[in-house]
């Protein structure tokens, strides 16, 4: 079973940890990079977590694209 959510269907709440798929674009549309990480977004955008610290994914000269999440699965019982 698929739990990825395409953000063109629904976006998690603001501040909601999450954990997401973004490309990066190079201005011809060529991939660069497609990565997973975790984070939340927040009213400007998107921001990766590491460690609790926020740190904004910035679209500098390159173009970036978030296009599915999930939540985070459980933590293992041991």
């Amino acid at each position: 079973m698929n739990k990825w959510i395409s953000v063109k269907d629904r976006l998690p709440d603001i501040y909601h940890e999450v954990m997401f798929i973004f490309e990066i674009y190079r201005m011809n549309g060529q991939v660069i990079k497609k990565d997973i990480v975790c984070g939340h977004r927040d009213e400007k955008g998107w921001n990766v977590c590491y460690h609790y610290v926020s740190v904004p994914l910035t679209n500098d000269e390159k173009k970036l694209k978030i296009t599915h999440w999930m939540e985070l699965p459980e933590l293992p019982n041991e």
